[in-house]
């Protein structure tokens, strides 16, 4: 049976941050006064409790907390939980933040911003960001050598995490000004349950889908769910699957498929249809 552990792999010494490595089958703890942190899972699952919402952790995932945030972990599995814990340092995250906010002539001033600036909580899939690519890259290799005791630059490692996690939440700002919600928490809210959708549908473009069944998942009327959809994303979710089935017929048709097996494999209906969009986007037949 695997062994339990909890390693401090990099302690507070070091300025720019620290990690720990932990394998468990249970653990709980109440967090009253968090620091930065972003909670990353090889494999099994973890939970948590934050801001009353509760988020699963598994493999290809990542949860970001704030400074100062209250939280609660708590699991118990008969399956080892394979996390890693990664503390950045505020102040590190507060320079990334003043070099992308603020102008040159600013910066070399020394002009201090006053923009409070915090992650928005959610679970996010490690290959939908720069963040999550620049862990799935990099982390396996640095936390191999880091038990060695090998020596690495651990340096470079936080400047550019961190950079990757300000230029993430500074795009995912973006897209929430495109709301029309007031609320930064009502915007965060539907943000969740509409990229949760988006994932389904990314993950599921092949099957007849119900765009009905999809708003009640979400727990949204219809109409709030396609236009939230579309002020997020920019097109509707009858778009976003149409692109999918499109890359994917492209691709299908570049190795040698037929049209009629394309269709079986993306879920259009006819090869009329199929050979119709696949023109009106562009595609050479």
């Amino acid at each position: 049976m695997q062994q339990e552990t909890i390693k401090e792999l990099i302690s507070n010494e070091f300025e720019l941050g620290k990690i720990n490595h932990s394998k468990l089958r249970q653990f709980h703890k109440e967090v009253k006064d968090s620091p930065f942190s972003i909670k990353y899972v090889q494999s099994g699952k973890e939970r948590y409790k934050l801001d009353h919402y509760n988020f699963e952790v598994s493999k290809g995932n990542y949860l970001i907390v704030n400074s100062e945030d209250e939280f609660t972990i708590d699991f118990e599995s008969d399956e080892i939980a394979d996390g890693i814990c990664i503390y950045p340092s505020q102040e590190l995250i507060h320079q990334a933040y003043q070099a992308k906010s603020q102008s040159l002539d600013q910066l070399l001033s020394g002009e201090k911003s006053s923009d409070s600036f915090h992650f928005t909580h959610m679970v996010n899939a490690t290959s939908k960001t720069k963040t999550g690519k620049f862990l799935e890259l990099h982390l396996p290799e640095l936390i191999n050598k880091l038990e060695k005791g090998e020596s690495i630059d651990l340096n470079s490692f936080f400047l550019d995490l961190v950079d990757y996690m300000v230029i993430d939440q500074i795009n995912l700002n973006q897209q929430l000004g495109n709301h029309s919600a007031t609320k930064v928490a009502t915007k965060e809210e539907l943000y969740r349950r509409i990229s949760a959708a988006k994932e389904f549908l990314t993950d599921n473009f092949k099957e007849k889908i119900n765009l009905d069944e999809v708003a009640q998942l979400s727990c949204l009327s219809k109409f709030h769910f396609l236009r939230s959809f579309k002020e997020f994303y920019g097109q509707s979710p009858y778009q976003y699957l149409l692109s999918l089935k499109l890359e994917a017929a492209k691709n299908l048709r570049k190795s040698g498929f037929s049209f009629n097996e394309i269709c079986l494999e993306t879920g259009f209906s006819d090869p009329k249809n199929l050979r119709k969009a696949l023109k009106k986007d562009g595609f050479c037949l």
